[in-house]
Formats: structure tokens, C-alpha cells, sequence
């Protein structure tokens, strides 16, 4: 976990600043403060609700990460993905189409996985002689930040003792230990081993896994037998953590956030949120209950759940930048105040790695923005020498749309180096993605496909630190192109046009030329303006872009993409994506504001469901060929 060096502050500190702020008199807008319409009560309510939703943002991994220890460690004795608290559980063989218990499994590394508790004593983990295979032990913190991550880029591959203590542990390690120091009580080892996946690697990654032990300090160096862990019927094993996170009740969630940031304090550039947070009595160790708050702020803080889990889906786009449709992030694992990314990660990419380990490029659509199908054929084309760049491995899976292996005759999930991939006579590579093979003499670049829609990832583990590199963009995924139309890179919307940017880079349209087909009406006129105009009281690059849309029975049906505003100011229609996987290549609609409607803080379109949307007239600016 990023920690500055120029602001010391204890535990204590951070707790006394939070309860100082909770005390003060003037923590609270005074009622000449409010503004003509504006009562005091409402202020009040209005900036708790915008405390809350923040302090919902900003404690979601940290909710996020006990209930998934709660799950993962919720047995007597390890088995399959969880282990009791202390201990490691290590998967044995690749996952087949049929498994269904974790989506986006990966069949090129085996893991080797656990929780524990380093409050009350250091864990020692010790690592065999790994023979210059490829490992990547990372740990995490209770707040998802990596916190070491030894493997051959870093500590290369000869035996290694680490000592994992706890931020308030004082002592010494044994001789030959090295000490990776956990900011938290609760860290979580996510290890990864190579393997070709074949029986006889296997036997070699078994003999590795059943080197590595991990001991308390105090049994360390003596024969140790690890404790039965304890299953407690309570915990709920078949709701995925997400969606029980997601249904916690505002005070359930913030008062588990309260009880546990005392054993895994926030860091020290987190004071400023803390004073924040203690203004809606949410204090670390302190006990959180609505029914004792003020009842107005008790009315915002019980409103701002949903609002906060907006914010974090909606950030699914800020994650990295979008290369030849593919999802790009390099700037993960470690998160310092971007509170908002943090929260993202933890809910969709739980167990992000440093971008130095790996990237993961990821797309379901094509060089023409539309979503990858079975019924189409497609080719990704590397030039000559510009496979993946890494000094590990790369490797290019398929899934399906709820990302999980596709059946296939050949058993094959995965295309990477390891494969005997058949070159061009020019030396570049072709990869074909279908559902039928392409013929005898271009199978062995075969990735089968399902007969619907698809995902596919690129694992690039190592990534080159120097150019070309996707860590700086000089190096990009490829396009996925369509088998008949590589060489016409994408096949052309007749209805695009010229459009400009604004001096931020934010899209503007440019009069009528600017818009493409909208939904209910033939043509808008607008002007060039800055996105961040204000609209209706509301910061539009804060408050509406992004937001959720829903139908009137509550399903999700797209997002605020962009918003067409007139001369006057008033915008007059908004740009409604559908998305494909995480919104990339969002199929745009324009829908007129007035078609909306707001209902307890939900923007709601009437009537309307993803394929309605879907089947209306394409919204489309020229810039996004």
C-alpha cells in the first residue's frame, strides 16, 4: 500500500482527527448557509447523503474483501478454492468448460491461495527452489492494495522465507527471513505457478506446491499441524459476495466498515476522509446505528447506498483505456486516494495485480465496434515480431458471454507462446476466432469460439518494461477483424460524420452534421459546448454521466453516455449505451431528455428494456471509426 513519507500519523491519530470532526459544532452547514428554497434540514440531509455515498465508495473493498475471507475460509479443511484462516489451499489441474465456480478461470497458472491474521503474530511463508519456472506470489491488504509481490520478477526463482507481520507487531524475525510488513491485520495471498498444462508439468508444479508452507511464528522451525478451521453455517456459501455486499443494508455495511477499519487501520493519507466520514458518526472501532443519528442525516445516509454503487459500476470505464476495442489498465494494484478506482477493482477485478506482473486486455467486440458473435469469423493479425511483448508469458482465452470456457472438440481454451503457433510466410501471425475450425492447416491457431456472443482475454504476464510495451501503449493489442474484411480494417457506417472535442478532450457535436440517427426524431441542431455545463442544478461530469438507467420495473437496461446540449444550454437529448463487456463498444442511442423520468434518485426510462434500445436507429460521431 502507497504511503507518503512526509505525513507520520498513528492509528490513534487518525481516530482522534475523526472524533474531533465529529464533535465540532460547525461540522454541520449552518442554516444561513441554505440558499432561497433551500431549508436547513435539507442542507443537512443533502451533505450527509453526500458523505455517505463518498464513505460508501471509499469502504466497498474493504466490506468487499471480509465478506469474500468469510467465504473463502469458511471450512473445517482446505479444499478446491477455500482454506481455513491461516492456511493455503493449491488448485491441481486446470479448469474444463464444465467448472462454474469462478468466472474468467485461467488455464496457465496454477494458484496457490489463503488468508490469515498477522494481529497477533507474524506468518512465515516459505517458497521452494522453483528451477526458473514463472511464480507470482502477490499479497494483498485488507483495503485490496498490493503490498509485495515476490515472484521471478522480483525476487527471482531460488528458495525464499518471508515473515508477514502485522502493523503493530514488534520483534524479530529469525536469520534468513525477510519481513513484508502488512499495513493491515488481514492479508491475503493470491499465488501463481506456470504450467503447460500438460501431466507431466503437472507432477512438477505438485512438487513445488507441496513445498510451500505457511507456519505462525511461533511454530515456526517445529513439526506444525495446521488446526481444523471452523465452518460456521451463518455464512452464506451460494451468494456471490458481490450481490451480498451490494444488499447490506446502509447501516449493516457502514457499521461493519466502522468495526473493521480498527484491526486494519486506513493509511495516513486517508486522514482527510476519515474527519469526512466521523461527520455521520462512521468513526474506526466505534459502533454505527442509524436510529441514533439525527434524523435528517439518518435520511441521507439511508438514500446514498445506491448512489454509491453508481459511482463505483459506473467507473467501470475509467479502468484503463480503451486500444483497437480492447480494455487496457495499467494502473492498478496499488491505488494511494483514488478512492473511486479502488472501489471499481475490488467489485469487478478483485485480486488486481501490479501492471509491472500483468495486464489484461479484454474485449467482446469487434474493429467495428460491434459485439463478437459464433456466427462470424474473425482474425487477430500480429506483424512480424510484435506478438505480446513480455518477459514471462502471454496467452489469449476465450469465454463465453458470462465468462466461462466454451466446449470445444479440441479441449482448447487458450492460445499463447507456448503453443506451436504456424507462422505467415512474412513472418506475422494470424489467430482465427470461430466456432468451426478453419481447416487442418490453420488449426494449430484455432481458438474456438461459442455459436453466441464471446469474451476474450489477453493475459500478458511480465510485460516488457521497455518499448515496446503496453505498459506505455507502444505496444496495443490488435484489432479483432473480421475474416473478409482484415484488409478494409472496418467496415464503414455510412451515417458517421466530422466531430470535434473541446479544449478537455470531452466529445462535442458540431451542428447537425454532428448526430447520426436519433431515437424519435430525424435531426437536432446543436452547437458546440463544454460536457461540464452545468444542467438542472446537477455538475453533468459528476452527477449524470455515467449514471445508471433503468426501465420502471427496475431492470438495468444501459448508462448515460453523453449528453446533446442546444444553444440554450437545456440539454435536449441523452446518449444511452447498452455496452458490450464493461460498456466497450457501447451501442449508442439518443433518447430525448423528456422521455426520463427521476424516481428515488434513479434515472428511469419508461417502457423500455436493452433490446428496445438496441433496436432503435444507432447513435453514432465520427472519431470512433
Amino acid at each position: 500500500m502507497f504511503r507518503t513519507h512526509l505525513l507520520r500519523i498513528s492509528t490513534a491519530g487518525l481516530i482522534a482527527i475523526a472524533l474531533i470532526a465529529l464533535n465540532r459544532s460547525d461540522g454541520w452547514a449552518q442554516p444561513t448557509d441554505a440558499g432561497p428554497g433551500l431549508s436547513a434540514a435539507n442542507l443537512k440531509e443533502q451533505e450527509a447523503f453526500a458523505i455517505a455515498r463518498d464513505a460508501y465508495v471509499y469502504g466497498y473493498p474493504l466490506v468487499t474483501m471480509e465478506m469474500t475471507r468469510r467465504v473463502i475460509t469458511n471450512v473445517a479443511q482446505p479444499g478446491g478454492s477455500h482454506a481455513p484462516m491461516g492456511q493455503l489451499v493449491s488448485l491441481r489441474e486446470y479448469p474444463t468448460a464444465t467448472y462454474r465456480d469462478v468466472t474468467a478461470p485461467n488455464a496457465d497458472t496454477l494458484y496457490t491461495s489463503g488468508f490469515m491474521d498477522v494481529g497477533q503474530e507474524p506468518y512465515m511463508l516459505s517458497l521452494p527452489e522453483m528451477n526458473g519456472r514463472y511464480f507470482l506470489f502477490p499479497m494483498l491488504s485488507a483495503w485490496t492494495n498490493v503490498i509485495a509481490s515476490p515472484g521471478k520478477r522480483t525476487t527471482g526463482t531460488g528458495p525464499q522465507i518471508y515473515g508477514i507481520t502485522g502493523p503493530n507487531w514488534h520483534g524479530t524475525l529469525p536469520d534468513g527471513v525477510k519481513e513484508i510488513r502488512s499495513p493491515t491485520d488481514i492479508v491475503w495471498i493470491i499465488g501463481r505457478i506456470y504450467s503447460t498444462g500438460t501431466p507431466e508439468d503437472y507432477k512438477l508444479v505438485w512438487a513445488l506446491q507441496d513445498q510451500i508452507t505457511l507456519t505462525p511464528l511461533s511454530a515456526y522451525g517445529k513439526p506444525y499441524t495446521s488446526p481444523p478451521g471452523k465452518a460456521d453455517p451463518g455464512v452464506d456459501m451460494k451468494t456471490a459476495v458481490r450481490t451480498q455486499v451490494n444488499r447490506m443494508e446502509p447501516g449493516k455495511f457502514f457499521n461493519l466498515l466502522a468495526q473493521l477499519m480498527k484491526d486494519n487501520p486506513p493509511p495516513p493519507e486517508d486522514a482527510p476522509m476519515l474527519a469526512r466520514l466521523a461527520k455521520i458518526g462512521i468513526v474506526p472501532g466505534h459502533t454505527f446505528d442509524t436510529s441514533t443519528l439525527d434524523p435528517e442525516i439518518a435520511k441521507g445516509v439511508e438514500r446514498a447506498h445506491r448512489a454509491g454503487w453508481e459511482e463505483i459500476a459506473g467507473g467501470v470505464r475509467a479502468m484503463g483505456s480503451l486500444e483497437n476495442g480492447w480494455m487496457v489498465a495499467t494502473t492498478l494494484g496499488r491505488y494511494g486516494t483514488d478512492y473511486p478506482k479502488r472501489a471499481t477493482v475490488a467489485a469487478f477485478g478483485l485480486g488486481a495485480n501490479l501492471p509491472q506482473d500483468a495486464v489484461y486486455p479484454t474485449t467482446s467486440v469487434d474493429s467495428s465496434g460491434q459485439k463478437l458473435t459464433g456466427s462470424e469469423k474473425y482474425i487477430i493479425h500480429f506483424a512480424k515480431g510484435q506478438l505480446p511483448p513480455v518477459d514471462g508469458f502471454w496467452s489469449l482465452t476465450m469465454y463465453d458471454a458470462n465468462y466461462f470456457f466454451v466446449a470445444n472438440p479440441l479441449n482448447r481454451y487458450t492460445l499463447s507462446q507456448r503453443d506451436k503457433l504456424m507462422p505467415n510466410p512474412d513472418g506475422s501471425v494470424d489467430l482465427y476466432i470461430q466456432n468451426e475450425s478453419p481447416g487442418a492447416d490453420k488449426e494449430a491457431n484455432w481458438l474456438p469460439a461459442p455459436k453466441d456472443d464471446m469474451v476474450l482475454m489477453m493475459r500478458l504476464y511480465w510485460p516488457k518494461q521497455t518499448d515496446p510495451t503496453i505498459l506505455n501503449g507502444t505496444w496495443k493489442p490488435p484489432q479483432i477483424e473480421r475474416t473478409g474484411d482484415r484488409q478494409a480494417n472496418a467496415a464503414v457506417d455510412p451515417t458517421r460524420s466530422v466531430s470535434t472535442s473541446t479544449s478537455a478532450g470531452i466529445p462535442a457535436v458540431t451542428g447537425s452534421a454532428g448526430v447520426g440517427p436519433v431515437a424519435g426524431s430525424s435531426m437536432a441542431a446543436v452547437a458546440v459546448v463544454d460536457m461540464r455545463t452545468l444542467y438542472t442544478g446537477y455538475s453533468v461530469k459528476d452527477q449524470i454521466l455515467g449514471r445508471e438507467v433503468f426501465n420502471d420495473q427496475g431492470a438495468r437496461i444501459g448508462h448515460v453516455e453523453d449528453l446533446i446540449v442546444a444553444p440554450d444550454k437545456m440539454a435536449t437529448y441523452a446518449i444511452v449505451g447498452t455496452g458490450g463487456l464493461l460498456n466497450i463498444g457501447d451501442r449508442l442511442t439518443a433518447i430525448p431528455v423528456d422521455r426520463f423520468t427521476l424516481r428515488d434518485g434513479q434515472i428511469v426510462l419508461p417502457n423500455a428494456t436493452r433490446q428496445s434500445l438496441e433496436a432503435m436507429p444507432r447513435f453514432v460521431r465520427a472519431g470512433n471509426e
